[in-house]
């Protein structure tokens, strides 16, 4: 009866060592995945996703397209996602085959010259670090090829 005493008391001591040892495998866990969070945007904008005005004014309006999608992001992170931190950090790709796009909207006449659909993409990318019109060049879905891509990119998990 000793010996069982005995090998229970051990047993439960090991039990208690591994939960510890779990325990704490998993606060460095949590530590490791709180430490510098950020959200991941991305968009297909093959379509054109901003308004006829703010393309009208070219660097300007990039700009603007571009403070208003990231507090549309922080409303929507803070609203649906409370666990993340306020001033955790956001990037924001865009991919849509830009000489292409610039054209279509010249063509339709939602700006005086294709130009200025470039100067939007400037002002956009420029307005934030972590924002970026991508061009993915002519063809069919390659926006989305791209996008897909990007589950596969380090960024879009925790190691």
């Amino acid at each position: 009866m000793a010996l069982d005493h005995q090998r229970e008391t051990q047993f439960n001591r090991e039990g208690q060592l591994r939960e510890r040892k779990l325990q704490d495998e998993l606060r460095k866990l949590k530590a490791f995945m709180n430490r510098d969070p950020f959200v991941l945007v991305l968009i297909d904008g093959d379509g054109m996703i901003f308004e006829d005005d703010l393309l009208r004014k070219g660097e300007i309006g990039g700009k603007e397209a571009a403070a208003g999608l990231w507090n549309g992001i922080k409303d929507h992170v803070h609203n649906s996602l409370p666990d993340i931190p306020s001033d955790c950090r956001i990037m924001t790709r865009i991919y849509a085959n830009m000489k292409g796009l610039s054209e279509v909207c010249w063509r339709a006449g939602l700006v005086e010259k294709a130009g200025l659909i470039e100067e939007f993409y400037r002002g956009f990318t420029g307005s934030k670090i972590l924002f970026d019109f991508i061009d993915v060049g002519p063809g069919k879905d390659r926006a989305d090829e791209k996008i897909n891509g990007m589950q596969y990119h380090p960024s879009s998990g925790v190691h």
